[in-house]
């Protein structure tokens, strides 16, 4: 079953953060000397927090229900602007925020996903 892509409308703020973390092992030594070592076969997990600033509710609700839809730790596909391919992520955390009548902003943690799909 191919994966679904997160709507494109609305899209995202352009002030996407992406934070890269390497999978290290650290071994801690009584004489305060420590050992690293990477772990796994993707070494550095990719994360990004999508913001949706000042949204609708028809859009805000596109957005909800797509949450919803893959809230279980679903995969998904996700392109970032400056790639060529669409990758794989899942839904870590998000907030919903109410902002005034009928206008929310939305923020969507996610994480790169290394499943096979």
């Amino acid at each position: 079953m191919p994966l679904e892509t997160l709507p494109a409308n609305p899209s995202p703020d352009v002030n996407i953060k992406r934070t890269q973390k390497p999978n290290l092992k650290i071994a801690q030594f009584g004489d305060g000397y420590s050992q690293r070592t990477s772990f796994g076969l993707n070494q550095v997990v990719v994360s990004i927090l999508l913001s949706y600033t000042n949204i609708t509710q028809a859009q805000k609700e596109t957005i909800e229900d797509f949450i919803n839809d893959h809230n279980r730790g679903q995969a998904f596909l996700w392109q970032m602007p400056d790639e060529d391919e669409p990758r794989q992520w899942y839904f870590v955390s998000w907030d919903i925020t109410y902002v005034k009548h009928g206008i929310y902003t939305v923020a969507c943690n996610l994480a790169e996903n290394f499943d096979i799909a």
